[in-house]
């Protein structure tokens, strides 16, 4: 009866990694036949590889090296592998679409090493972790973590197909309703009897909450007050990741449900607002979230577990055998729950540190045998670069490099016409510094504050004053009348040449060029992505550039006039 309930455990474990876990990563548009296909190579790969690995470590740890010739394999051995192979699958979130087939085999059949190593370590400690918040998805996220650190091209963080579309994000969709349904299985494949039914129950209750957590904050934290499909597709699962080390323990409803809360609550502000931050500070790329969907959630798991098994104590096991199943030297008084808790935290900060070394080393040894031939953008997040298509799909899938070159080509045109402009906008402020003292203030109610009357005002103030400081300079009154009524007929006819309309006008327009040269450059780095150029961009930037040029040649104009009004001028000096 046992072999044939395990067995079941395994056919739903077997779901869950084979199929749900790569439709939940369909979400990228156009890698959808990689992220199931490269799932159903990875995971039959580590199947194989992990007893070999399990027996290997275990015989190291026990110092048995004269019993190698002989490897244990029966059905939790397959479960265990397929524990292993989720932890991989984790890790190939993070790097998804960006390395290729060959570069994750190794990238999976390092980490089994080093994920058979902490396993074994873990086993030293006797912890509990049934659910494997800790052994499978902490380590996998950070593993996958490190590794994405280390290898992820420059150019695929720009990549346009890093996204999703209605019906990729459909199929992830239903990637991620599975999971909810098939997780429970997860966390208690390895459980017997009471602890089984409390790990499923409690599971069930972690779902539920992160599921509704999920949801509220959501629509809270998106700008739109709306639900986002990707905090859906990947938050609501975070509930079974948290309670996973704990969930076999005897915790009440409330607990498992504010655990489940809780984890929804964090992946979702990972989601919202961490990721971009990571991302634009760190240069940290992660494809799929694994760190706000396994990695903080398996840490919140081990902390949680760690803060439980210290207040535990034997009376709230519903049976004698329940408790001598999950703490065995506990009930043989070698160790306190106290003393259980601190090998717990023991543990805890262990894996962090194997996963990330682990992961680092592995990246390195990657990037130093395996040459990334994919130096173009567009076989990222591709199925192009691992699978044969239609004509029709490499056509719609493959953007050619004459696209791209004519892409970058626009790109650096409009850099050095913005250039130009900006060039260009410079002369003309320094030009109406010198004709007026000061730029004008375009965003004044009164458009016209600036104008050649004030000129002749101020030339007319100017004559005054020197006529006042002069006066032991004989001058003919009559004389200095006529003469300074000629300067005013001079700056009135100033005046009519450079009607005010006109003149407020290129006030206004100056003002609508330097907003738009501040907006330049935003507008330029989005061009560097490659994005969509509107065709008829290059013609707006040339007609600024026109505009631009037609109002420093007014200004160049006016100066020549003001300067000839200043020389004649002089003569009252």
């Amino acid at each position: 009866m046992m072999i044939g309930v395990t067995s079941r455990v395994k056919d739903c474990i077997h779901t869950t990694k084979m199929c749900i876990f790569g439709f939940l990563m369909t979400f990228l548009k156009k890698y959808g036949f990689s992220s199931l296909g490269l799932t159903f190579l990875i995971c039959s790969t580590i199947i194989q590889f992990y007893p070999i690995m399990k027996n290997i470590m275990h015989n190291f740890f026990l110092n048995n090296f004269y019993n190698l010739t002989k490897f244990y394999l029966n059905v939790e051995y397959l479960i265990l592998s397929d524990f292993c192979a989720a932890s991989v699958m984790i890790t190939f979130g993070a790097i998804l679409g960006k390395v290729s087939a060959t570069q994750m085999l190794i990238i999976g059949i390092f980490e089994t090493i080093f994920y058979s190593l902490n396993e074994e370590v873990a086993t030293l400690f006797n912890i509990t972790d049934v659910g494997g918040g800790l052994i499978i998805h902490m380590f996998g996220c950070f593993f996958g973590v490190a590794c994405s650190k280390l290898l992820t091209p420059s150019n695929a963080k720009t990549s346009k197909d890093s996204t999703s579309n209605h019906s990729s994000d459909l199929f992830a969709m239903l990637g991620t309703i599975f999971l909810w349904v098939y997780w429970p299985s997860f966390n208690g494949a390895l459980a017997t009897g009471d602890s089984r039914n409390r790990a499923v129950v409690n599971t069930v209750l972690s779902l539920t909450g992160s599921c509704v957590s999920t949801f509220i904050f959501s629509k809270a934290l998106r700008d739109k007050r709306k639900f986002h499909i990707s905090d859906i597709q990947n938050a609501t699962l975070a509930g079974g990741v948290a309670i996973g080390s704990c969930a076999n323990l005897p915790i009440s409803p409330s607990v498992a449900l504010g655990i489940g809360f809780a984890s929804g609550w964090i992946s979702t502000l990972g989601f919202t607002k961490l990721q971009s931050l990571i991302e634009k500070h760190l240069g940290l790329h992660d494809t799929c979230g694994v760190l706000y969907l396994h990695g903080i959630p398996g840490m919140l798991s081990g902390i949680s577990n760690i803060i439980i098994i210290y207040f535990l104590n034997e009376t709230k096991f519903s049976s004698e055998q329940t408790f001598i199943s999950i703490f065995p030297l506990v009930h043989s008084n070698k160790l306190t729950f106290q003393q259980q808790s601190i090998n717990q935290l023991y543990c805890f900060l262990i894996t962090l540190l194997i996963s990330l070394v682990g992961g680092i080393i592995t990246g390195v040894f990657v990037k130093l045998v395996t040459s990334n031939n994919n130096n173009k953008s567009s076989t990222y997040f591709n199925d192009i670069e691992n699978f044969e298509l239609s004509n029709e799909d490499e056509s719609r899938f493959l953007i050619s490099e004459n696209q791209l070159d004519l892409e970058r080509a626009d790109s650096a045109t409009n850099a050095t016409n913005y250039t130009a402009l900006e060039n260009r906008l410079k002369i003309l402020e320094e030009k109406i510094i010198n004709l007026t003292g000061s730029l004008p203030n375009v965003n004044s109610d009164h458009p016209k504050i600036w104008n050649p009357s004030k000129i002749a005002e101020k030339n007319d103030f100017t004559f005054k004053d020197d006529y006042q400081n002069q006066n032991s300079i004989p001058r003919n009154t009559m004389a200095f009348s006529t003469q300074r009524n000629e300067g005013l007929m001079q700056s009135n006819n100033f005046n009519q040449n450079f009607n005010d309309d006109e003149i407020g006008e290129s006030v206004e327009e100056f003002g609508e060029q330097e907003n738009y040269l501040k907006e330049a450059p935003d507008a330029y780095g989005n061009s560097q992505n490659y994005g969509n150029i509107e065709s008829d961009s290059m013609q707006n930037c040339n007609y600024d550039i026109k505009n631009t040029s037609a109002e420093v040649n007014d200004a160049e104009g006016m100066e020549e006039n003001v300067e000839e009004l200043l020389v004649d001028n002089e003569e009252y000096y």
